[in-house]
């Protein structure tokens, strides 16, 4: 698969999905508990000390599993963090459901 169909697969499948992406119960869950240890890390130890987990843990991923990487880097072009930001902040409301 070329690096422009990956674009043309993902495109299509978050179009469809772009208002339901965190409404599957286990990905909710998934999300959450993430979340979750995260902002007990940056509570622990720092802001700084959870960056710092987050990007090591991301360079091992992208190491050991370089499809994952590839595949998050294409979706991740299609798709604006600052509309999932604002979507988050602003419209919690209708962000999550159970």
């Amino acid at each position: 698969m070329k690096q422009g169909d990956y674009k043309d697969e993902f495109s299509s499948s978050f179009s469809r999905k772009q208002k339901s992406r965190f409404s599957a119960p286990s990905n909710t869950i998934a999300i959450y508990t993430v979340l979750t240890i995260l902002l007990k890390m940056k509570k622990e130890m720092g802001l700084e000390m959870m960056l710092e987990y987050i990007e090591k843990y991301l360079a091992s991923i992208d190491k050991r599993c370089p499809k994952y990487s590839l595949a998050v880097k294409q979706a991740l072009s299609i798709v604006s963090v600052e509309k999932i930001f604002r979507e988050a902040i602003y419209n919690e409301e209708e962000g999550f459901r159970d």
